[in-house]
């Protein structure tokens, strides 16, 4: 299968880094074809842009090269793995700007045009992981 894992943590000495490099490991060895994204040390920019935002709801929503280049990505997948730590009960902000960024109408789900209704997106994905830590003994 083609595997897309996405990692959020700033750190590539930190926990959630050595488990998004075990999970490529462990994928790769299992035969699947496996792309990672690491967003802080590929500097994604978690804000979407006001030609962004005003793009959003047209037939080209995404305007940034990089962008372009998940979408193709998550267009590709079967399978996303999405690795990060929990954050103040939530994700990491950068990953929350990339899900906005580049799950786009016409990628993550398709807006109908006569009935505004959202159908479903992300076409050949058939799961969604989720990997992630949360807190850590004090000291």
């Amino acid at each position: 299968m083609n595997v897309l894992v996405v990692h959020a943590h700033p750190s590539p000495e930190s926990y959630s880094a050595a488990v998004y490099r075990t999970a490529i490991r462990a994928l790769e060895g299992a035969g699947h074809s496996v792309t990672g994204i690491s967003l802080y040390e590929e500097r994604f920019e978690a804000r979407m842009s006001r030609d962004e935002r005003l793009a959003y709801e047209t037939d080209t929503p995404v305007l940034d090269p990089q962008v372009a280049r998940h979408v193709e990505l998550v267009k590709a997948a079967q399978v996303l793995v999405f690795v990060y730590p929990t954050w103040w009960f939530g994700l990491p902000a950068i990953l929350k700007g990339w899900l906005e960024r580049v799950l786009v109408p016409g990628v993550g789900f398709v807006l109908d045009p006569k009935s505004h209704k959202v159908k479903r997106g992300l076409g050949k994905v058939r799961r969604i992981v989720g990997i992630t830590t949360y807190g850590s003994p004090r000291p």
